[in-house]
């Protein structure tokens, strides 16, 4: 007589087949979401990067030869050093920002706050403050201080009151809003290393401080590696931002940001959104979208594997 048990699968047992159709029924949402929202969007923008608008006929026209045309268009405004090459600069300059001042600061502030030192409560409301607020109040806020508090508190500074002030002096004004996201940046950041910290286990920061460990080395070998996995997140997704992050800059200005402030994603979003928008830009936008993938995907994947080999969890 043969004992052997039939596996159980969807076929032969109901609870199975419960199971079964839960995991899909949960998987469904996000399937359905990841279809529209990233194939049938990046299918669209594709399909765009081969055609042009015929104002005649009030109608895109699609051949393969437009791909080289729209491609040789963006190669040509991103080197001539006009309104694309600034944008480029500014988006790279927001994102070095953010890698190699905001970041650090994040860090240091996170630490000094989790080992509770002077002024940690302080420093803390101060640089989240800015996150528990609406974004539209913040700006307007930091508009109405920049354009009218500052040549008030200093009426002798030149500076603040020529051409209107900070955000309309074209020398002044993509720094002036780097500083915005500098200010409104380091609060996010910090709360969530802040948080990862103190889930370090007190008994390895007590047998650390029996070895005589000082608080420089504690950073090193002990806060450092847990707040590791949020360091390489940010790094590799800021890749992507360089593309698609930067200055507020249409909340600030709506479609009227003048060509020194503008960034790479200021610059693709007006072609199809605002006064500045028409219908003969978008395979223009659209092939700026593919080629930001193309360039992006390789490196972030890229630094995603250089870093997860660097890991002193590991």
């Amino acid at each position: 007589m043969n004992n052997t048990k039939k596996k159980k699968t969807i076929f032969n047992n109901k609870t199975r087949r419960e199971q079964f159709v839960l995991y899909w029924a949960l998987l469904l949402i996000p399937l359905v979401q990841f279809v529209l929202m990233y194939i049938c969007v990046n299918f669209r923008s594709i399909l765009f990067s081969f055609q042009k608008y015929d104002f005649d006929t009030a109608e895109y026209v699609f051949n393969f030869t437009f791909f080289k045309d729209n491609l040789i268009t963006i190669l040509r405004e991103l080197f001539s050093g006009e309104t694309l090459g600034i944008a480029w600069w500014n988006s790279t300059k927001s994102y070095l920002l953010t890698l190699l001042i905001i970041m650090p600061i994040q860090i240091i502030v996170a630490f000094f706050i989790y080992k509770k030192m002077w002024f940690s409560k302080f420093l803390q409301i101060v640089l989240y403050f800015p996150n528990m607020i609406a974004g539209m109040t913040t700006i307007i806020a930091f508009k109405y201080f920049i354009e009218k508090g500052l040549p008030n508190i200093f009426p002798t500074v030149e500076i603040f009151r020529k051409l209107g002030g900070l955000l309309a002096n074209n020398d002044t004004i993509f720094n002036t809003l780097l500083f915005y996201v500098f200010w409104t940046s380091l609060g996010g950041g910090m709360i969530m290393m802040t948080g990862q910290m103190s889930r370090i286990d007190k008994e390895v920061l007590e047998a650390a401080q029996i070895d005589g460990v000082n608080i420089f080395q504690e950073f090193i070998h002990i806060a450092f590696p847990v707040i590791y996995p949020i360091l390489i997140i940010q790094l590799y997704t800021g890749i992507i931002a360089i593309f698609t992050g930067g200055p507020p800059l249409y909340q600030f200005f709506a479609s009227n940001v003048p060509n020194q402030a503008q960034t790479i994603q200021y610059y693709f979003f007006t072609l199809i959104i605002g006064s500045t928008s028409s219908p003969a830009n978008f395979p223009k936008a659209a092939l700026g979208g593919v080629l930001f993938t193309v360039v992006a995907a390789p490196i972030v994947f890229t630094l995603k594997w250089v870093l997860e080999r660097l890991d002193p969890n590991r």
